[in-house]
């Protein structure tokens, strides 16, 4: 039998040689400790083990320093390692009282913060003084909520008594320019400066949907840089729909082609809309962002926000997110949402899994709501662990709203922050920030920042989790396993290969509950807590068996133990990014153990080879190959090592231009029958008749029908449509099929032909 005090002894001395070695001491040779010191360090552990086991040291997690170490890849299109943390600018912190009642406004600024829907201060100057507290909570990205200038006239809206103004951004009237109230453009580049050498990524909130409301202040207009471009009341160059306001929310197109309340709903489909759009995002990304957030794509045609994909990828990586709220599985759009967020490039923000949070944390539902949940994402999304999870946002009420229980918080938080997918915190959860006013909706659930403290619970939890996000690959990329669940207990583990955590939650605030021996993916030895205690946790002790011993979890407790393993010698494939893109843009596969670029080493797209532009440890960048449009699996293949696990990445056939397919003179069809779109590009569904590939159309002026698709441009395709019928059956056109050459520029067009008969 295996001498317990040599077993410890042995694994002293390897726990030493993995001990990383600070920066000033790197390159440096370091004496071996005396064998004397192992030896007595052995014999003190073996005496006080427990149960007649000597446990060998468990790897300890870095001590906490408030501010995130951050060894995984800095890979713009991939936040699975990080935690975004949401702000309106305004409600954050007043850093230039100069800014707060600028010229031309007319009652737009509230100093007392009487009026909810008025300017109370914030902005861009006062987030970037704030940075090092963000930085503190350990975030790898901050979400500004629309920077772009908004309105100057006050409006009354909705039969409310007090001036209304854009003080969340979401009533633009030129994208081209920084809202006054928020400072700058040289403010946003100090911003973006200062949070990079931080090394927090910024996202920038983008209305693309509409422009500003028709029913006062600027009645929709739209202006680049400071000239009247577009006029809702003359709108002789159609840039904005005018067909009335969403009729039916279950309808694709009454949601894509009519106005949101009376919003100034733009036009996609118009060449000139898409430039301003297009171009407006340009001016962004040549200022430094590294994500774009759009606001209602499901209220715009997928093909136009693909092609939008394909022109922010084509300047490099950047990560690509939208707002699509949905009910679940159960939503009657769900399988409309499924294909955007699988094909489009464009990840979304998971509402099933929010919906599934609120039910369990605020409604008492089962905690088994939970992993059905993510068992539902973890089917039907291609890519689960890039969607961003969250248990509120600034478009719904604030989760203290809700429940006035702290320890409800705690809990849900730390779910969301050890869950698969990319969290999101709401600016001032960490400082229990909420108003109960009507129910919390907005505005309501922007209050001002109340305090900057950087001891709070809350504070503490994210700040602790975020940086375990970044040090232990299992909560960027790793599965996720039920340990044990009841009614009030959840125990669960998230491994990626050799890494592991596991995640102990007790909701219930009276009982207790006893947890059997269970199996693990954790080695041998004592673990602490990583969040310190601070929530009821205490040590976890696994077995050489790889079982922990029983555990008794008391009420209301949170606790996470962890395991960082060695860099492996094999390749470890985490995640690659961005998820859609074409020949000649950049692929950034992240991951473990890729070693150093060596003769012969390859990055495999299917059954070709990437050129390789870089190569680290953790991170590989390289150029799409000229291959076929198709969904490839990836690997990576080091010298004379074995080849990585494989993930998916979509590659359009080309560069993407948007165009609206209108075909007429369709046969008669009834409400349950559904025109379909195919072609011989990978983007038109390469000559597929399965209704999960090819192209529906929209129908609401029978018989002639219609679609905004993104194909590839300056290319000669060949299309053709036809019914599915509700019985199953199909009607197709006759004659050869439709010959098309598409526009080379980026920006929208349209063809128009008869159905064949």
């Amino acid at each position: 039998m295996p001498c317990p005090f040599l077993q410890l002894l042995s694994a002293l001395r390897a726990r030493l040689r993995r001990i990383q070695r600070p920066p000033f001491l790197a390159g440096r040779r370091l004496p071996r400790p005396p064998r004397w010191a192992l030896m007595a360090l052995a014999i003190l552990l073996t005496l006080s083990g427990l149960g007649g086991t000597a446990l060998p040291l468990a790897p300890v997690a870095p001590p906490f320093t408030g501010v995130a170490a951050n060894p995984l890849p800095e890979n713009s299109a991939d936040l699975t390692p990080n935690v975004i943390y949401q702000v309106t600018i305004d409600r954050f912190f007043d850093g230039d009282p100069s800014n707060n009642n600028p010229a031309g406004d007319t009652g737009l600024y509230s100093a007392d913060h009487t009026n909810w829907h008025a300017y109370w201060g914030g902005d861009l100057v006062g987030l970037t003084e704030k940075l090092p507290y963000i930085a503190g909570l350990g975030v790898g990205a901050i979400w500004l909520s629309p920077v772009v200038e908004n309105i100057h006239t006050p409006l009354y809206y909705n039969d409310l008594p007090l001036p209304q103004a854009g003080y969340d951004g979401s009533w633009a009237r030129d994208d081209y320019q920084i809202d006054p109230h928020l400072g700058t453009w040289a403010d946003f580049d100090q911003l973006v400066q200062s949070a990079h050498t931080m090394g927090i990524k910024v996202i920038i909130d983008f209305v693309a949907n509409n422009s500003n409301p028709t029913s006062g202040g600027d009645q929709g207009n739209l202006y680049q840089d400071g000239k009247l471009v577009a006029s809702y009341t003359n709108d002789t160059a159609n840039w904005f729909h005018h067909n009335g306001t969403i009729s039916n929310a279950n309808d694709l197109y009454s949601d894509e082609y009519q106005s949101l309340d009376d919003l100034a709903d733009l036009a996609q489909e118009n060449p000139q809309v898409d430039a301003y759009l297009k171009g407006a995002i340009q001016r962004f990304l040549n200022h430094g962002v590294d994500g774009i957030y759009l606001d209602a794509v499901k209220y715009m045609p997928g093909g136009w926000l693909r092609s939008l994909n394909d022109f922010v990828e084509a300047q490099g990586p950047h990560f690509m997110v939208g707002n699509w709220p949905s009910v679940g599985t159960s939503d009657p759009l769900h399988t409309a949402q499924l294909r955007f967020a699988n094909t489009s490039g464009i990840a979304l923000s998971d509402f099933s899994m929010y919906n599934a949070i609120h039910n369990v944390f605020i409604g008492n539902a089962d905690m088994q709501e939970l992993a059905a949940a993510q068992q539902e994402i973890n089917q039907d999304f291609l890519w689960p662990d890039d969607q961003p999870l969250f248990i509120d946002s600034l478009d719904t009420s604030r989760f203290l709203s809700l429940t006035p229980r702290h320890d409800l918080l705690h809990e849900a938080l730390a779910f969301t922050l050890t869950s698969p997918g990319i969290p999101i915190i709401s600016y001032g959860t960490e400082q229990y920030l909420y108003n109960t006013t009507d129910g919390g909706s907005a505005p309501y659930n922007h209050p001002m920042m109340s305090s900057f403290d950087t001891n709070t619970p809350a504070y503490q939890l994210i700040s602790r989790l975020a940086q375990m996000r970044q040090t232990n690959p299992a909560l960027a990329y790793g599965s996720i396993r039920t340990l044990a669940i009841t009614h009030d207990v959840y125990l669960y583990e998230r491994q990626f290969f050799n890494n592991s955590v596991i995640v102990a939650i007790n909701r219930s605030s009276t009982q207790s509950a006893t947890l059997a021996a269970l199996a693990t993916h954790l080695p041998t030895g004592r673990y602490s807590d990583v969040l310190g205690g601070q929530f009821g946790g205490g040590a976890l002790l696994v077995n050489p068996d790889s079982t922990m011993r029983s555990l008794n979890l008391k009420p209301g407790e949170v606790a996470v133990w962890q395991f960082t393993a060695a860099e492996p010698a094999t390749p470890q494939l985490g995640n690659i990014g961005p998820e859609l893109t074409h020949p000649g843009d950049h692929l950034v596969l992240d991951g473990e153990g890729f070693g150093t670029l060596k003769a012969g080493g390859t990055v495999e797209i299917g059954p070709y080879t990437a050129p390789v532009l870089t190569w680290t440890a953790h991170s590989i960048t390289v150029e799409t190959p000229n291959l076929p449009g198709g969904l490839y699996t990836l690997r990576v293949c080091p010298f004379a090592e074995p080849c990585s696990n494989r993930l998916l990445a979509r590659i359009d056939s080309g560069p993407q231009v948007p165009v609206t397919f209108t075909v007429g003179n369709v046969p008669q069809t009834i409400p349950s029958d559904q025109v379909y779109l195919t072609g011989d590009v990978y983007e038109l569904g390469s000559e597929s008749v399965a209704k999960t590939v090819a192209i529906p159309l929209l129908g609401p002026h029978s018989p002639i029908w219609f679609v905004l698709a993104s194909v590839p441009a300056c290319q000669t395709i060949h299309f053709h449509f036809y019914i599915l019928h509700a019985d199953g059956t199909r009607t197709d056109e006759s004659g050869p099929e439709h010959t098309y050459t598409t526009p080379c520029s980026s920006f929208s067009s349209r063809e128009t032909v008869a159905w064949q008969t």
